[in-house]
């Protein structure tokens, strides 16, 4: 069973700013305004986003929830809309060549809920046996499985008794991306009744298929060996318990007593072990906080880290920068901030907690390390803030995502740390059509100040906008190629347009950036429109070998003023003198 996070896209514009800052000084104070208390059901769009490992989207495939069930589309998307649990939810969607898979929602306190799942390739499938038979298997990843004759049914609840095929995945919860792919917040449950938070040993997903790729089910328990993380062998107990995923209550329920062996793994039997868990059950703290950088709130994915069990509490700051996260009582945590490549920016040590109502300290900081603060304003079509839409941010590797929702004014504003370059990647709320910009460099030192993303629709992507008297022509379909040396960009812009009446005429110019500048030049003898009679319009420098841009620019739009003599309309054989406003998408 594959257990993993999830995401969307949004078309948009976006006007983002970015501050390379230092590192001075950690600091602490009180929380001064904390987090509802738990419990709050909402009702909530869930928006997903269903991908293979690879990043494929994964089409029609069944998504459940406790109350709708739905098919992804082509690209992999769903949507619904469903009162839930403000702190418990379970999303569920399986394939045949997958583990079925789910998701703890990490709910926002309100709007809309974006979600992202990666579905693994399953392990294994090579182990086959006869069910009649039983088989003894010792997976290549540590683990023993022991499974008795006869202790399968079919999907129709029928004994079966066929070719059996094995599926097997360990996950470590000190792997920083095991939190990311484990369900629930580990809210689990006693035999007793009682509730708490687990502090795990190790992770296990088993499944049983017969041969044509359909689920079996147990009717006998499994004997099972597992090994423990290798960074906390010398630390465990040597009684602890087993949990599996109950769906019914969207949480951890405990099945039986796991006792610690000599080679450092446990023992334990399950009749559930599509998702399993080794782990202690203790109780629990509501932690809640803020973060600050630059005495200014942001969304922040965060983690608390367990220093016992290595196991990360995965949160996400609001617009304020505040959180809220449940850990283990009474154990020494830490904030730990990282960075999109899997690197700790941050560590700081925040003490023992309990109670609903725990509070850490206030936590500001300036970085040491280059990252930026993103503030984007995302708009509608008509200009006007749009609140439901998301900004996601996507690591050059495509494996690490920033997931941040836009607030009642349609602004967002983040702390983004990509190794090396990252990208923004948006959809329109009906899923038709993407568009991506990038963000590049962002830890070299030269970060780009502005940058706005403008589109309606998928034919605007890479277009221009025009603005000369009272006249606004906006340019589709245009063709970008770029030159590089030692000295200079170049990019020429080659566009195809409709006359009017229904020809086709093409035309271009070319600009250059010298390097490490952020100032855009049109070259020698450009911008000249190249075109045939007919043609909307023409450029012209009136000789001058150089024109100056000024305004904002960076890599994604450039918004140019160019000072010219004379514009000439060819259709009403008019000339215009003055500026002209060019704006222009670059790849």
């Amino acid at each position: 069973m594959s257990l993993n996070r999830l995401a969307i896209n949004f078309f948009f514009i976006v006007l983002v700013s970015s501050i390379s800052c230092r590192k001075d000084q950690i600091n602490s104070g009180v929380t001064p305004d904390p987090d509802p208390a738990p419990g709050v059901s909402l009702e909530q769009t869930m928006t997903g986003e269903l991908l293979a490992e690879d990043m494929a989207p994964i089409g029609s495939q069944l998504i459940q929830t406790s109350k709708n069930m739905l098919l992804t589309n082509d690209d992999g998307f769903f949507t619904f809309k469903e009162l839930i649990d403000r702190d418990n939810f379970l999303l569920k969607f399986s394939d045949v060549y997958y583990f079925e898979a789910f998701q703890h929602s990490k709910l926002a306190d309100v709007g809309s809920l974006h979600l992202r799942a990666i579905q693994p390739k399953l392990l294994g499938g090579g182990w086959t046996f006869q069910a009649q038979k039983g088989e003894k298997i010792d997976f290549q990843n540590g683990v023993k499985i022991e499974i008795d004759p006869n202790s399968f049914v079919d999907q129709n609840n029928q004994a079966y008794s066929g070719t059996v095929r094995v599926f097997s995945k360990w996950y470590d919860p000190a792997d920083p991306n095991t939190s990311r792919t484990v369900p629930t917040n580990l809210q689990a449950i006693n035999r007793d009744g009682s509730d708490g938070l687990l502090s795990p040993y190790a992770f296990l997903s088993i499944e049983f298929r017969n041969i044509s790729n359909q689920k079996l089910s147990l009717t006998k328990a499994v004997l099972l060996e597992v090994p423990t993380s290798i960074s906390i062998e010398s630390q465990t107990k040597d009684i602890v318990k087993s949990f599996y995923i109950d769906e019914s209550i969207s949480a951890w329920k405990e099945e039986s007593t796991a006792t610690k062996m000599t080679n450092a793994k446990y023992q334990f039997k399950s009749l559930h072990p599509s998702m399993l868990a080794v782990a202690e059950n203790g109780k629990y703290a509501a932690l809640q906080g803020n973060i600050l950088i630059d005495q200014s709130p942001v969304i922040i994915y965060g983690r608390i880290k367990d220093e016992l069990s290595g196991f990360f509490y995965d949160f996400t700051t609001n617009n304020t920068g505040k959180y809220r996260v449940f850990v283990p009582e009474n154990k020494q945590l830490s904030l730990v901030i990282f960075n999109e490549c899997g690197s700790e920016l941050y560590t700081i040590p925040l003490g023992a907690y309990s109670g609903l109502q725990a509070t850490a300290p206030e936590v500001y900081f300036q970085s040491e390390k280059s990252y930026t603060i993103l503030n984007a304003k995302i708009i509608d079509c008509n200009s006007l803030p749009n609140t439901q839409a998301y900004l996601k941010i996507q690591s050059p590797s495509n494996d690490y995502f920033h997931i941040l929702p836009a607030d009642s004014l349609g602004q967002v504003k983040a702390l983004v740390d990509f190794c090396t370059s990252a990208s923004l990647n948006c959809t329109p709320v009906d899923y038709k059509n993407k568009i991506t910009g990038n963000i590049k460099n962002i830890n070299s030192g030269i970060l780009h100040s502005e940058l706005t993303l403008e589109v309606c629709d998928q034919s605007n992507l890479f277009g221009m906008t025009v603005h000369y008297g009272n006249l606004t022509k906006h340019i589709n379909n245009i063709k970008v190629s770029r030159t590089a040396d030692t000295t200079a960009e170049t990019y020429l812009f080659e566009a195809l347009d409709d006359d009017g009446n229904g020809n086709q005429v093409s035309y271009g110019f070319a600009f250059a950036r010298p390097k490490f500048s952020s100032e855009y030049f049109f070259t020698t003898k450009i911008p000249t429109i190249i075109g045939n009679p007919g043609d909307l319009f023409y450029f012209s420098t009136c000789g001058t070998s150089e024109a100056k841009a000024t305004g904002k620019s960076s890599k994604e739009i450039v918004h140019f003023i160019l000072d010219a003599c004379s514009i000439e309309e060819k259709k009403s054989g008019k000339t215009y003198s003055g500026k002209i406003i060019l704006k222009a998408e670059i790849p």
